[in-house]
């Protein structure tokens, strides 16, 4: 879901706004995703998770480590989970 529409109303709205509001024009920015929130969860190598949260269907991706031998297997992990996204036309 693309966060122009959210913006865009942000100005009408701009008079009374307070904190329990926010959230209707901006995107949850915090780490991780609320349990209520998975859409899917799914672990496209043995060292990276990825959870797609439903209200925007954004990967979140979690390695295991950030030692060397992860490296390239988080790379794959990312790439693969950017692929879902993006499909690579031939």
């Amino acid at each position: 879901m693309d966060q122009l529409g959210m913006y865009g109303t942000l100005v009408y709205n701009v008079p009374g706004l307070d904190e329990s509001r926010i959230l209707q024009f901006f995107k949850d920015a915090s780490f991780g995703v609320r349990s209520d929130d998975i859409a899917r969860m799914y672990a496209p190598t043995s060292v990276v998770t990825v959870i797609r949260d439903a209200s925007f269907g954004v990967p979140h991706i979690f390695g295991t480590t950030r030692g060397a031998r992860c490296r390239r297997r988080c790379r794959l992990g990312l790439s693969l989970t950017v692929k879902q996204v993006r499909p690579i036309s031939s």
